[in-house]
């Protein structure tokens, strides 16, 4: 099967050596995000809202 999308070239750069071994990080969220994987997260995944941080006013 051959894919009928050409890929995009990707460039990164770090001011922080101590990122580099984060660099395969962006081909899988740029993929991810491609995939519509934000949208299908959305709508399948609910996270509880936490309380504790807010302030009752009296």
């Amino acid at each position: 099967m051959q894919s009928s999308h050409a890929a995009a070239a990707v460039s990164s750069t770090f001011d922080d050596p101590n990122l580099v071994a984060y660099g395969g990080l962006e081909p899988v969220v740029r993929l991810a995000e491609r995939c519509g994987l934000p949208t299908l997260a959305g709508e399948h995944i609910r996270l509880p809202v936490s309380k504790a941080g807010l302030r009752q006013v009296p």
